[in-house]
């Protein structure tokens, strides 16, 4: 279970979850940054960086493949039928997520594109004096507001 996070610095553990995201060793992270590792480390653990980055990778087919199992098993609970309308609006959202699985571009696929623009944006901020930080803080605001947007409409 994770807990909330309040670093004293929040520039510096923004762009260091940046870095890290974009596969900046933690040593470099720290000496960049002048970080702790103690502190990066806990910032890593709490902020379940690790396990974020890992659901980057999960295949399309088996991403697929798992709201199929969630479908069927929705429709063979007993309780379905008591709850049709509610039950019906969540498989036809999971349905629609299927859908726009197998035919195109996925929230997934758009999270991808804004950390690899994120990551190449942070590489930019160190040879780029006009990409502050607070450019690269408001884009990463940006982009989130984008991706929960999509997320509500599912």
């Amino acid at each position: 279970m994770t807990r909330k996070i309040n670093p004293r610095d929040t520039e510096r553990y923004d762009k260091s979850y940046l870095l890290f995201c974009s596969g900046v060793s933690q040593k470099e992270i720290c000496t960049t940054l002048d970080i702790n590792s103690k502190t990066l480390k806990r910032w890593i653990d709490d902020g379940i960086w690790k396990e974020k980055i890992a659901t980057k990778v999960i295949s399309l087919d088996a991403m697929i493949n798992r709201l199929m199992v969630i479908a069927d098993d929705m429709l063979n609970e007993e309780d379905f039928k008591k709850d049709l309308v509610g039950n019906s609006n969540a498989i036809a959202k999971l349905l629609r997520q299927i859908k726009t699985l197998k035919n195109g571009t996925t929230i997934n696929d758009r999270l991808q594109t804004f950390l690899d623009f994120t990551s190449w944006v942070v590489l930019e901020a160190r040879t780029n004096k006009d990409v502050t930080d607070s450019i690269v803080k408001a884009i990463n605001n940006l982009q989130d507001k984008h991706i929960r947007e999509l997320c509500d409409k599912m």
